[in-house]
Formats: C-alpha cells, structure tokens, sequence
C-alpha cells in the first residue's frame, strides 16, 4: 500500500468502512448504507471509487473485496492500529526504545502509562514497586536502582517465595554498596536465594517482567525514566525475557562480596 493509497483511505473515513464492510461479507449498497450510515450518493461514489482501484468488484447488485483489497484494508488496519498506538503513547513515545522492538507497536494499544507529574513526581516508581509487591518472579535489565523498590522487593522475598533476577550496570552496584540499608536489604535477598544480580558494563534500556507484567521504561538521553509503559502482552513480555536472557548470558555473575563497601575500591 502506497502513500497515495493511504491519503485516499483518510481523506475519507467511509471509503475505509465500506471496504471494511466488504472484507466481512459482500453487500449490496442499500446494506452498505444501513451498515455505513452514509448516504446513498455517497455509497455509490465510493463504490465507484474502489472499484476503479480493483479492491471491490461487482457481483451482480452486490459488492465483494477484492483480494487486493483485502490486503489494503489488513494493511491499512495495522497503520491506524499503529497511529492509534502513537497517539496513546505520545508523551512517553519518543522514549521508548522502539529500534529494539521485535513485536507490533501496536500490541501496546492498550497499554498503562505511568508517568511523573508535579504532584505525583514518583508514581511510576511506586507502581514499579507495587508489583514488585504483587509479584512472585521478576526478570529486569536495569541501570538504576531505587531504594523504595528494594524495599519492596525485600518485603516480598521475605514475606513469601520471591526471587528477582536482574541484570546491572556497575553503577547500580556501586549505589548498592553506597547506601547502608540499601546493601543490607540486598545481602539478605542473595544470601537467601531471593536475588541474583548479573553485571554488565551498560545495558541499552530498562525493561522487566513481574509475573505476566511487562515494563519498559521510557528513558532520556541522560537515562532519567520519563515514565514507564506497563502491559499484559505476551509478545511484550516474551521479548523482554529474550532480551534479559541475551543480556544475561554477556554478564557477570555478583555474589555477596560483590557489595562490601571497600569491593569498588
């Protein structure tokens, strides 16, 4: 589908329904009209029209979908789901890590989005921390760390079968080490099997699974999370544990010691 094919479906929103229309069942334009709502002028036009593209054709007084057609209508369906997505995502968008994406933009069309505001200027952390509360298993790729959300994390994996797996940058070791209770929240999960914390130089983005919930977080130029995009997409989650696995395998595996206050010097 070409650009003057898609400036041909917006221009005029009913010539998208009624070759819509089509692709479900041929119809004649009087049952065009009831499903349309247009008017029986308007009907004609657009038949007319998409007849001259070859995406209907004519089958006595009833219209049918070319296959051509129905390749245009999928295709122009998948552009509006991806505009819609666009439109949905708009603050976070630019963001988002979207050249890493192997799944649909469109598959986050529903998605949450969480972002701080000057009266809630953490609220994305809190709902970071709150499924972190709710989860039993989470697989992150992280470059910073939050003490609230370790504090969850450590009230979960004491309070019941919890374990995080996360991948770090040494600059989350290093603030780790840096704050008292922070480290020893942390000693206690890998001491107890409820943590384990694998470290790369960088890490291209921040992203996590918790249970069937997928997180990406949508980071400036200078990595500060500009909010976060939460969804239950299996294709979402399915590429964040890839790409945790990928990023795992290149990783060091940290134990206790990793975290003495004199390990970084």
């Amino acid at each position: 589908m070409g650009v003057d094919d898609v400036a041909f479906l917006v221009r005029a929103p009913n010539r998208a329904a009624v070759l819509t229309a089509l692709v479900d069942a041929p119809c004649d334009r009087a049952g065009l009209r009831d499903r349309i709502g247009a008017s029986r002028v308007t009907i004609g036009r657009i038949t007319t029209d998409l007849e001259a593209r070859g995406w209907v054709e004519r089958e006595g007084t009833r219209y049918r979908a070319t296959r051509a057609g129905q390749t245009v209508a999928r295709a122009y369906q998948r552009f509006r789901d991806v505009v819609d997505t666009t439109r949905h995502l708009e603050d976070l968008f630019e963001y988002l890590p979207v050249r890493a994406f192997d799944f649909e933009v469109s598959v986050l069309h529903d998605a949450e989005v969480v972002a701080p505001t000057p009266t809630s200027p953490n609220q994305h952390i809190s709902r970071l921390a709150a499924l972190f509360e709710a989860a039993t298993t989470v697989s992150m790729v992280v470059h910073a760390v939050s003490p609230e959300i370790v504090a969850s994390s450590h009230e979960a994996a004491r309070a019941e079968a919890h374990v995080t797996r996360g991948v770090v940058t040494p600059e989350v070791t290093d603030a780790i080490r840096a704050n008292d209770t922070v480290r020893a929240q942390v000693v206690e999960m890998v001491q107890t099997g409820g943590l384990e914390l694998f470290e790369r130089p960088s890490v291209p983005f921040q992203v996590g699974v918790y249970d069937e919930t997928a997180i990406i977080s949508a980071d400036d130029e200078q990595g500060v999370p500009r909010g976060i995009v939460v969804t239950e997409s299996p294709a979402v989650r399915e590429w964040v544990l890839d790409e945790y696995e990928r990023l795992r395998a290149e990783a060091t595996p940290l134990d206790v010691g990793a975290f003495d206050p004199d390990a970084g010097t």
